[in-house]
């Protein structure tokens, strides 16, 4: 039977290292500084000979077939360090492989980072003996309320661990339960998708958390479950993807942190519009299989909603992407499919009945920037201002 072309193949490699390019740039060192600009990894190659070789031990057909319920059920495999490596190219450098979430921090880091935008030049990358973005280590008993939290780069912070929305929302919850003890874990990391959100809850459900969050930010995350999504199944490649590495580099200098943080997702369902079906497909299978976990551990979900700048905040961040937007071609084209995505995703949690945060409305109403300009990922009033709006909320629950 005939396999797929090269290039239908190639096209597969590019979608899945494209969806790689949010942190490289500041997640792959130990001592030394980060690179001055996010760097754009190109994997196409090497993963072009695995996914042929996939599809002829499967005879030679792509899978994918179209599955007759909705959601689709979730379907995956073990993944090994070498397959896994395709996914997360960090684990090539200092991140660890694990069986769940497929990768993680390096345990006891300790980095000085130089951020111009931060309070003092610099932040610390800090990790604890599990590679969370915490200080301190996951206390040693079950504390009154503990709280598990997960999320991307976002979540786990360009700042110091006392400034992410989990630790912040530690510490507004100790100070009103106390003299209860409180434990909120940040197991956010930069490059998880949907499902590394799955993966953190069965790596630690063994923690017993009393409420389990976890942050989706709408920029990148349902494209980037597609690459394993179709790995996974088995599914033939995107039909286009026309942006290549060359122009996401140039484009990123102009604007660091444009293309990983929005546009690449906004570029790829303009071009592969049958795509945005599967996309919200996969996003709720793995929320229903989420959900259904929290409910055996026996932790409260709560999925919160965090809009990339475009959607969250167009008045600051609008301008400053007109330079890609030109380079891209979307320069008066609507780039607004990232958020039709969110609607109909967070209408499937209503109706499911999953306790939500869509951070979007709290976000345009405020009139200070709640993303670096660096970078884009959520600066230190945005991580306070997710904390505030979630401390509500979990207390509910508790």
């Amino acid at each position: 039977m005939p396999t797929p072309s090269s290039r239908s193949v190639r096209n597969i490699s590019l979608l899945v290292s494209a969806a790689l390019i949010v942190l490289i740039g500041w997640g792959l060192w130990r001592e030394s500084p980060p690179p001055a600009f996010i760097e754009v990894v190109d994997q196409s190659s090497e993963f072009e000979g695995v996914l042929i070789q996939r599809q002829v031990e499967a005879g030679g057909v792509p899978g994918g077939a179209e599955p007759k319920v909705w959601p689709r059920p979730l379907q995956r495999e073990a993944l090994d360090v070498q397959a896994a490596q395709l996914f997360y190219p960090g684990l090539r450098n200092n991140h660890v492989f694990d069986p769940f979430s497929y990768v993680r921090r390096e345990a006891n880091l300790n980095a000085e980072v130089p951020f111009p935008e931060s309070e003092d030049g610099v932040w610390r990358l800090v990790t604890n003996s599990a590679g969370l973005r915490e200080d301190q280590d996951i206390l040693g008993y079950q504390p009154d309320v503990r709280i598990l939290v997960t999320g991307d780069s976002h979540t786990e912070g360009v700042c110091a661990n006392s400034n992410s929305f989990p630790n912040v929302l530690e510490a507004m919850l100790a100070r009103e339960q106390s003299p209860a003890t409180v434990e909120v874990l940040n197991a956010g990391m930069g490059s998880f998708n949907f499902y590394n959100y799955l993966g953190v809850l069965e790596r630690f459900r063994h923690l017993k958390p009393d409420v389990f969050v976890v942050a989706v930010y709408g920029g990148n995350d349902f494209y980037k479950n597609l690459s394993l999504l179709r790995f996974f199944e088995r599914m033939p490649p995107p039909q286009a993807l026309t942006y290549d590495f060359k122009l996401a580099a140039a484009s990123t200098k102009k604007a660091p942190g444009v293309i990983p943080q929005e546009l690449g997702q906004v570029v790829y369902f303009i071009d592969n519009p049958q795509d945005v079906e599967l996309a919200i497909d996969i996003a709720c299978s793995i929320t229903s299989e989420i959900k259904r976990l929290s409910a055996e551990v026996g932790a409260e979900l709560v999925v919160v909603y965090l809009p990339p700048p475009l959607a969250g905040q167009p008045n600051f961040y609008g301008e400053g992407m007109n330079p890609v937007l030109v380079d891209l071609g979307l320069k008066g084209q609507p780039v607004s499919v990232s958020d039709e995505i969110a609607d109909r995703w967070l209408e499937f949690l209503k109706r499911n009945e999953i306790e939500h945060l869509d951070l979007r409305p709290h976000f345009g109403a405020e009139e200070q920037p709640l993303y670096w300009y660096t970078d884009h990922h959520l600066n230190v009033a945005g991580q306070r201002k997710i904390a505030e709006l979630l401390k509500p909320i979990v207390e509910s629950l508790l």
